[in-house]
């Protein structure tokens, strides 16, 4: 069916991830169409001849599917949230291309199967989606149970979606609530675009919990699926390996499965240790010429820095989004449309010119999942002296929220 298509977002470093898994999705299915969405502003000269792409493999760049606000959701995610933040996005724009039957696949991600089971899934259901484990972890390594219900039920490294109209009601709802909060904010609930998945079930219709062991194999489920390997097949439980997710691999060292868990040891693992290092290998193969992430700059080149992002979300949903806040920083007390509350960071930004801020917020990010807000609170107090301390406490939501984007949202525009 020319109808079925797979598609992946990334932004220009971590394009040879996408171009690995594309080739091993044309491998099992040649008949159908795979798309890499790139998270660019300005896609690299000589991109596409470099990238080797395959004959049904299109890259698009971001800005081609028409987001009227992509400059804004650029600056103030960064680009793990932001590739998250488009995808119902990118779907959408597929189904509106005339694609049937859609499914996602995070880059790093390889297929040794066809996703038969999948597609013809799809011919019954509208979603589909497969929890992270389906067996109860029986020790507390990471990650455990508890790390599961921060970062979601089911892995949305991998989702498939008919343009029924279940599906689509699926994709407007996921998009509207992923324009501004796809953030990594654990004490608020979030975790980019994958806790969200978690009402699915009870918002929608026609929606399969797939339980197959041979797909989305991965850290956090190999402790209930055993990969054998027979005649240079691989097998999980003694049925074809589909798809393993390689997540938190570094290809420079394919001695450790993934930097976010501790349960398994290569080294006891032979078969798995075997996928790891072919898989290394063939990443490396296609790796690009790195070049700078064009949305982590200002026109004039400055970095911007993790607090300015979460403040300019804030002018965002306060009324005083800038139409490119890449050309300068748009924290100059503009005032905005007419009725909106003012809201000037620039006092803020401008005391802070070393980053120090930026290097507050990195260091609270692991405080944010295990300490109460009050008690974080008196940690960024302590931590940032008397003076700024007068500042939280005249001015706490602002601040804090600034600080550490760990604060109550405001209202949002489109509700």
């Amino acid at each position: 069916m020319t109808e079925r298509c797979a598609y992946t977002i990334v932004n220009h470093n971590y394009l040879h991830f996408a171009l690995t898994l594309a080739r091993s999705f044309e491998q099992h299915h040649p008949e159908h169409h795979f798309f890499i969405f790139l998270v660019e502003r300005d896609v690299p000269q000589g991109t596409t001849e470099r990238a080797d792409l395959g004959p049904r493999t299109t890259l698009v760049p971001l800005g081609q599917i028409g987001l009227p606000d992509l400059l804004q959701r650029a600056f103030y995610y960064d680009v793990t949230e932001l590739c998250t933040s488009v995808k119902p996005d990118c779907a959408l724009y597929l189904f509106d291309q005339g694609w049937a039957q859609v499914v996602y696949l995070d880059p790093d991600i390889f297929l040794y199967g066809a996703l038969s089971d999948v597609y013809e899934g799809l011919d019954r259901h509208d979603i589909i989606l497969t929890p992270h484990t389906v067996v109860p972890m029986a020790d507390q390594h990471m990650p455990n149970e508890l790390d599961l219900l921060k970062t979601g039920a089911y892995n949305l490294g991998f989702v498939a979606i008919a343009g029924r109209s279940e599906g689509r009601r699926f994709l407007t709802w996921w998009a509207h609530r992923l324009r501004f909060d796809a953030q990594i904010a654990f004490d608020s609930g979030l975790f980019t675009d994958q806790k969200w998945v978690d009402l699915v079930p009870s918002y929608f219709d026609h929606v399969w919990i797939c339980k197959l062991r041979t797909l989305n194999v991965a850290y956090w489920n190999l402790h209930e699926r055993s990969v054998t390997v027979d005649g240079g097949r691989y097998l999980v439980a003694g049925r074809p390996l589909v798809f393993f997710h390689f997540s938190g691999i570094n290809v420079h060292d394919p001695s450790r499965l993934s930097k976010y868990q501790t349960r398994h040891v290569l080294a006891a693992e032979p078969v798995v240790a075997e996928l790891v290092t072919a898989y290394c290998r063939a990443v490396q193969a296609r790796m690009p010429r790195p070049v700078a992430y064009s949305f982590g700059h200002y026109a004039g080149g400055r970095q911007i820095t993790a607090g300015e992002r979460r403040l300019y979300r804030e002018l965002v949903l306060r009324g005083h989004a800038v139409v490119d806040p890449f050309e300068r920083p748009p924290f100059s007390g503009h005032p905005g449309p007419p009725g909106a509350a003012p809201l000037d960071g620039s006092a803020l930004i401008n005391r802070d010119p070393a980053g120090r801020l930026d290097g507050l917020i990195r260091r609270l990010r692991p405080l944010a999942a295990v300490l109460p807000p009050s008690l974080l609170r008196t940690c960024v107090i302590r931590a940032t002296g008397a003076v700024r301390a007068l500042h939280f406490l005249t001015n706490p939501r602002r601040w804090f929220y600034v600080a550490a984007g760990l604060l109550h949202r405001g209202s949002r525009p489109d509700e």
